[in-house]
């Protein structure tokens, strides 16, 4: 998510947000996996909000992206003494990971967020090159 069209003036015009995000595993029975939710609801949200211009969620999950979980599970191991931020290329990144680990779906849910939308898209499309091997050179131009 983005702050807004900042060139237009509309730099986080809200006053509430609400995502939910459900992940259902599949076999052998449907089953909700993954509930997430974040409200962002409070009367100053403009202000607390100023640092940031974009934050994102992103689920690392099953057999197929486990390189990829592991990724962030090592840069995680290797930086959560300092205050977390990405590389120095990619400086104004905050992020976390957690586990995921529910009715067989395994990997990591990961929380970013920067000053910069650029940096951010640029700092995931970094962090998962690996999956282009999975989803192919079109789908990964086209959408990362």
């Amino acid at each position: 998510m983005t702050s807004g069209r900042m060139s237009r003036g509309e730099r986080w015009q809200l006053d509430k947000y609400l995502s939910v995000n459900l992940v259902t595993a599949t076999a052998p029975t449907r089953r909700l996996a993954i509930r997430d939710a974040l409200l962002l609801e409070d009367p100053g949200l403009r202000t607390r909000l100023h640092a940031i211009d974009a934050f994102a969620l992103l689920f690392v999950l099953g057999p197929h992206l486990t390189a990829v979980a592991q990724r962030f599970r090592q840069d995680h191991r290797e930086h959560r003494i300092r205050p977390f931020r990405a590389t120095p290329k990619h400086a104004s990144v905050e992020w976390s990971v957690s586990e995921v680990s529910e009715h067989g779906i395994c990997g990591v849910a990961v929380r970013a967020s920067s000053r910069s939308t650029e940096d951010l898209r640029a700092w995931i499309r970094e962090q998962i090159s690996d999956l282009q091997m999975v989803v192919g050179e079109s789908a990964w131009n086209m959408y990362l």
